[in-house]
């Protein structure tokens, strides 16, 4: 599905990744662009707040994903939090643009939320 060079979205749309996590993203990212050769951009969103499990506002991960959606250099996007927010950020989504976009969004368990939204608003499969 992903061919050598083409660059992939990490972000957390529902509980951000704790701070103490960074050494572990930091040896995906290493692992996906050294074994794989892929280019990886983080999204905003990937870490926790001071304080909190979110990693921003729901607009702002909201925000944060169709950023990665309505960029054509971006050809896949990964969700990598889990939690229970993720419903949070359904009207910030623009589905339009998503369907438009038809890359894949691959997330599990709380992020089926955005799954199901995506697949019941443009048939598109994430």
């Amino acid at each position: 599905m992903l061919k050598k060079g083409e660059k992939i979205g990490l972000i957390c749309c529902s509980n951000g990744k704790p701070p103490k996590e960074k050494a572990h993203i930091k040896q995906l990212v290493y692992l996906l662009e050294q074994q794989y050769d892929l280019n990886v951009c983080l999204a905003s969103t990937i870490y926790q707040k001071k304080n909190t499990v979110f990693s921003g506002t729901p607009q702002e991960r909201g925000e944060a994903l169709m950023l990665f959606y309505t960029d054509p250099s971006i050809k896949m996007i990964f969700d990598l939090s889990g939690g229970d927010v993720a419903n949070e950020i359904l009207p910030y989504l623009d589905y339009e643009a998503i369907n438009k976009a038809n890359k894949p969004f691959v997330g599990y368990s709380d992020l089926t939320v955005i799954l199901n939204a995506i697949y019941a608003q443009t048939s598109c499969i994430g």
